[in-house]
């Protein structure tokens, strides 16, 4: 188990760093809100940086000043290092949406090319041919990150999935994922910026965090302990993130607005705008999204075939976002 020392130093330096960020006059990116944002005064964001520059120097310093093993080093490595670099260019310099998902599509292809085992869909390889497999590959990375990066939309959210990620991780896996160093020293950096990012937050993570916390997010699957790696488990891991996501993105779709421009119409942004408060909305979605471990964790031991429990997963989460749908728009009418 990872001493008590570790934590205590990774949380303190997290701490101190992320209020010199604040504080400094000179370092930092501003998020001015327009008509779509969710906060009322302007704030700095990009503070993703610093936790994840602290994970990274702690990673390379576990391995090579230590010899602590740590699985998947390389690709967690240039994953995290990739989007948390892409993410603060899009913050500084708005990337065009064409630019940015070409490239993450390219560099996913190359790092699940070299560096990622075989995986399966819903127990199937889908081509014969692995370049084929590790394009598919490459669009699922995308797709969880540029999800994963909707989601942030309100303080404290994607902070607190992270937490719930890793406990349904541990539900599905029967492996506690913070014993894996990478994700206990960026699960510390997390709980320390959560006192920056509380309500009103003080700094926002940006696209600088949000992208690695999606790649992470999107890469666990490669770490369950059963001999072939199974990506559709990601449905048990983030179903809100998923259902959230695609609906929005469906609807948008059919009533012809571009799915890329910034709005607030996840049903998340439109609950916490007419029924709870911020907190009471990141609190509530994020123990929503603990049922799909508790799904696997209560069924799949039982025989129950995988692809049965996986759709009936997602369709209880649909079928929820209908019902909190329509509650939102009663809610509206009634105001």
């Amino acid at each position: 188990m990872v001493p008590i020392i570790t934590f205590v130093s990774v949380f303190i330096l997290n701490i101190f760093t992320l209020y010199a960020y604040y504080n400094s006059k000179t370092l930092g990116v501003q998020d001015i809100p327009n008509e779509r944002s969710m906060h009322k005064k302007t704030t700095k964001k990009s503070a993703g940086v610093v936790f994840v520059i602290i994970t990274i120097f702690s990673m390379l310093f576990l391995k090579f000043f230590l010899n602590v093993e740590i699985k998947y080093f390389y690709p967690l490595l240039l994953g995290i290092g990739f989007t948390s670099t892409l993410g603060l260019f899009d913050d500084i310099y708005k990337l065009s949406s064409v630019f940015r998902f070409v490239t993450e599509l390219v560099f996913f292809f190359f790092l699940g090319y070299f560096f990622l085992p075989e995986f399966q869909i819903l127990g199937l390889n889908l081509f014969q041919n692995q370049l084929f497999n590790y394009a598919i590959l490459s669009v699922y990375f995308v797709f969880i990150i540029n999800i994963t990066n909707f989601m942030d939309g309100i303080d404290m959210y994607l902070s607190l999935i992270l937490f719930v990620v890793i406990i349904n991780f541990s539900m599905i896996s029967s492996y506690f994922l913070l014993q894996e160093y990478t994700f206990y020293i960026l699960s510390v950096g997390i709980l320390a910026f959560l006192f920056f990012n509380s309500p009103p937050a003080k700094l926002f993570m940006g696209d600088s965090g949000s992208l690695p916390l999606g790649f992470l997010i999107a890469i666990l699957p490669f770490f369950h302990s059963k001999p072939t790696v199974e990506i559709a488990e990601i449905g048990f891991l983030v179903p809100v993130f998923l259902i959230d996501g695609i609906s929005t993105i469906v609807k948008r779709i059919f009533h012809k607005k571009n799915i890329f421009l910034a709005h607030r119409e996840h049903l998340y942004q439109r609950i916490s705008d007419s029924i709870f408060t911020k907190k009471q909305t990141a609190i509530i979605f994020s123990l929503f999204n603990l049922g799909g471990g508790i799904i696997y964790f209560l069924f799949y031991n039982k025989s129950v075939n995988f692809v049965l429990l996986l759709t009936g997963n997602l369709v209880l989460y649909q079928s929820l976002y209908f019902y909190l749908n329509k509650k939102c728009r009663l809610e509206k009418k009634g105001k």
